[in-house]
């Protein structure tokens, strides 16, 4: 029973945790968005944030 537990708190982290290291990967500051758009707004969390077109 312990076995089972350890194995979903095992999945529970990873599942968190490797998500945020992808999200991490994309920026870290603004400057680092310019390849995912072409006029990004912030980077925040690892995530860049794009202004949308016309603005």
């Amino acid at each position: 029973m312990k076995f089972i537990i350890v194995l979903i708190l095992i999945s529970v982290f990873i599942a968190t945790t490797v998500p945020m290291s992808e999200a991490q990967r994309q920026c870290q500051h603004v400057r680092n968005c310019y390849k995912y758009c072409e006029s990004p707004e912030k980077c925040q969390f690892g995530t860049c944030y794009c202004k949308p077109p016309g603005k």
